[in-house]
């Protein structure tokens, strides 16, 4: 288990077959020139191979595990290890390296002990002749150790807030691609050209030609589908609230592929922050349903002001007469003829007024939400 976790803890700094990095290798020659030693390697051993991270003297990238010196730090993360005569050395003196090139006749090596304890490689120095360490550079050797694992310590934070980052963006842009309307960043530059920094996949429900790659690449793509009434209106609020960092607010209309017009509604922000492009944030609706109920509103406000007028005036001209003079049976007969014959007018307009508005209404509401 422990062998698990410590293999998993190595995955996690992402390092294995990466490329040099220069403080890693400049630490494996500051080891060679303390040891005066030709070779010194920064490795990292996974379940099957020690891998070099930075090395100084040696052609090879990598060594089977089992052939390897440093595995025998794996479980003394506070210890150096130091080989004198590997000839001599039960563990060594078959060594593939020992009995043939570079012929090693001498190593020491400090552990690259993680936080948690774990050893995931080494420091270490080498030399095919034979040599001997003081205590200061044993020191020595465990100060540079623990530089190299602060390195990787900050380069691994680095790593995991780029994931986090991309994790969260990558999630930022489900949640906008599926969020209702069209949600954009509009960046100025000081030439005053226009450019979507970003826009959501709801674009295509303004227009089918209309795509996030397509309209990030050119604006005047977008600006093209406006109709041409509304065109130069747009254009020119987007600028005026640009240069004096107003929010904006407009409606307009595109016409469909079908020849259906519908109705938009953009509202957004607009920031600078010093040294930037003046940039607007912002969100673009669809209104065609609730501009259809405004146009069925007004014309039933005109119907029952225009239409119900006779009606309502005859009646009231009924009911003066009525008012005014003594009626025998006969007349009153009469007059409520008149009268039932305008209710049944009323009638007959209320019903047909109900019929016609109510099927417009469903149009409204069955139209189609994309242009096509």
């Amino acid at each position: 288990m422990q062998e698990e976790q410590r293999l998993q803890e190595l995955l996690d700094y992402h390092v294995l077959d990466t490329n040099p990095e220069k403080d890693l290798d400049e630490l494996a020659q500051i080891a060679s020139a303390v040891c005066n030693t030709p070779m010194s390697l920064i490795t990292f051993i996974d379940s099957h191979r020690q891998w070099y991270k930075a090395k100084k003297g040696v052609d090879a990238n990598e060594v089977r595990r089992s052939d390897s010196f440093c595995q025998f730090l794996l479980d003394k993360p506070h210890d150096v290890m130091v080989v004198a005569d590997p000839l001599t050395d039960e563990r060594f003196k078959t060594n593939r390296y020992v009995i043939g090139a570079p012929y090693i006749r001498f190593y020491a090596g400090a552990p690259l002990t993680s936080p948690n304890g774990n050893v995931l490689g080494t420091l270490c120095v080498m030399d095919s002749q034979e040599h001997d360490i003081t205590e200061d550079q044993k020191i020595a050797l465990q100060l540079l150790a623990k530089k190299a694992m602060q390195h990787m310590d900050m380069r691994k934070t680095m790593i995991d807030q780029e994931h986090r980052i991309e994790y969260n963006a990558g999630n930022l842009k489900k949640l906008t691609d599926r969020a209702p309307g069209t949600i954009f960043q509009l960046e100025a530059s000081s030439a005053a050209t226009l450019q979507f920094t970003f826009i959501s996949e709801g674009i295509q429900n303004l227009h089918p030609q209309l795509k996030v790659d397509t309209v990030r690449e050119d604006a005047e793509f977008f600006f093209g589908h406006i109709h041409d009434e509304d065109r130069q209106r747009i254009r020119q609020g987007i600028t005026r609230c640009l240069e004096q960092l107003q929010s904006w607010n407009e409606e307009f209309r595109i016409d469909g592929m079908n020849g259906v017009t519908r109705w938009f509604s953009a509202d957004a922000i607009v920031e600078k922050r010093e040294g930037e492009k003046t940039t607007m944030y912002g969100s673009i609706h669809d209104i065609s349903s609730i501009k259809k109920y405004a146009e069925l509103l007004n014309e039933i406000l005109h119907d029952v002001s225009h239409v119900m007028r006779r009606p309502i005036a005859s009646m009231l001209g009924l009911v003066s007469l009525m008012e005014k003079d003594v009626l025998d049976a006969d007349q009153l007969r009469q007059y409520m003829t008149h009268v039932k014959n305008v209710f049944s007018e009323l009638d007959t307009f209320t019903r047909r007024l109900n019929k016609v508005y109510t099927e417009k209404r469903n149009e409204s509401e069955e139209a189609p939400h994309h242009s096509s």
